[in-house]
């Protein structure tokens, strides 16, 4: 039996937590009581993704206390942290109790998500980490990321002195575009990692959940009374970010009444926000607000869907590009949005509204384009979204190759 462990960190995003499941599913539909997995989770606890059904999962402790809330102003507090000296708290805290998890579990592989080109300043108990598990126990160590806009000096020296394998979720033949997209110095960081660590990187195509199902538990949309009305599905992930993206939809969906709006505000969103919106939308017959929309729930509004808004993130762009699903993106805050945005442009019926030009009105110039005209058949390769299963295909030969099966 091999024995891997997964790390990952996160603000309140989804996607980080959705690639890491997919991957763990696929994993154990194939080698099922062969493999033994746990999952070290170094955000806060997320529940959306069942990841129990498939592993253990350990979600390190916060010494600070209860303060820490996942906001935009969370980094702030985290600067503060560091600065009064009580990160050495919580990193020795950290510590111990991945050690003890270490010690325990004694993996064979080890795989840090998206760590080490970005997430850096939230898993710094990571490197002491990979120095421990490769003298304690010559553990072979991963990187699984879905881009690469944090590198740094530091990812280098990291990839070089720890690193086995590298494992990059999107097309390579994206790449050199993808790189246009960073600032000059990361770019060229980037491309020294791709050529001088070329033996270790895999390119897996984009990672999505497929068609299959992946909740156990079926689980059924609210009704909704469109009569008749195209629906629009508007979503902001699982980011507090997009705020003005949900405002702007809530107004346009008061003016387009030969529409129907289902809007769903994100995870992230406080009791006080999603009051907010509430109220701006009270009496908008053509409206259906959630503060968030179940995985499960939110594939099967975007199936009837006929335009998707939504800021570019990972998950909601492979969805669209492999239904060939129109959209409006609005990308907020990330190269890596923006870049996306600009992909899907190439591929899909689309517009990209910048969040800082972002108008009612320009909303609805957009949207209007959208539902004009007729779709063309996609021009992605389909083998492009097979990440998952790709991903898997890859560690299995690597398992093999280090005798870990």
């Amino acid at each position: 039996m091999a024995r891997i462990a997964f790390y990952y960190s996160h603000l309140n995003t989804l996607g980080h937590a959705a690639r890491l499941f997919f991957l763990i599913k696929e994993l154990k539909s194939v080698f099922k009581n062969d493999l033994e997995i746990t999952v070290l989770q170094g955000g806060r606890s997320q529940k959306i993704f069942p990841f129990r059904e498939y592993a253990r999962v350990y979600t390190l402790p916060f010494s600070v206390g209860k303060r820490l809330t996942f906001t935009p102003q969370t980094r702030g507090f985290y600067h503060r942290i560091v600065s009064s000296g009580q990160a050495g708290i919580m990193l020795k805290e950290r510590l111990k109790r991945i050690k003890n998890i270490i010690n325990r579990f004694k993996p064979q592989v080890f795989v840090s998500e998206y760590f080490p080109f970005g997430r850096a300043f939230w898993s710094f108990e990571i490197p002491p980490i990979l120095k421990y598990l490769k003298n304690e126990f010559g553990c072979k160590v991963i990187s699984s990321s879905a881009y690469l806009d944090g590198c740094t000096a530091d990812t280098y020296r990291c990839l070089k002195n720890y690193y086995d394998l590298i494992l990059i979720h999107f097309p390579r033949e994206y790449f050199e575009d993808y790189l246009g997209y960073l600032d000059k110095k990361k770019a060229e960081l980037a491309g020294k990692i791709l050529v001088d660590f070329s033996a270790k990187i895999h390119f897996t195509g984009f990672i999505s959940e497929g068609s299959g199902n992946l909740y156990r538990q079926r689980i059924n949309p609210p009704p909704v009374n469109r009569q008749g009305k195209k629906l629009i599905l508007v979503s902001r992930g699982g980011g507090v970010f997009g705020r003005k993206l949900i405002l702007s939809s809530l107004l346009l969906a008061r003016q387009r009444k030969d529409l129907f709006f289902v809007v769903s505000c994100g995870p992230a969103t406080s009791l006080a926000e999603f009051n907010e919106y509430k109220k701006l939308s009270r009496n908008i017959k053509n409206l259906k607000l959630f503060k968030f929309l179940h995985p499960s729930l939110f594939e099967r509004y975007l199936k009837t869907a006929a335009v998707s808004i939504n800021l570019a993130g990972y998950n909601t762009t492979v969805k669209l590009l492999g239904q060939n699903k129109r959209a409006v993106f609005i990308p907020c805050c990330t190269q890596e949005q923006r870049w996306r945005a600009v992909l899907a442009k190439r591929y899909l019926r689309c517009g990209v509204i910048p969040e800082e030009k972002l108008k009612v009105s320009l909303l609805d110039k957009a949207l209007n384009q959208q539902l004009r005209g007729k779709s063309q058949p996609s021009q992605m390769r389909k083998g492009l979204f097979s990440g998952a299963a790709d991903t898997r295909a890859i560690l299995t030969r690597f398992f093999r190759r280090e005798n870990l099966l």
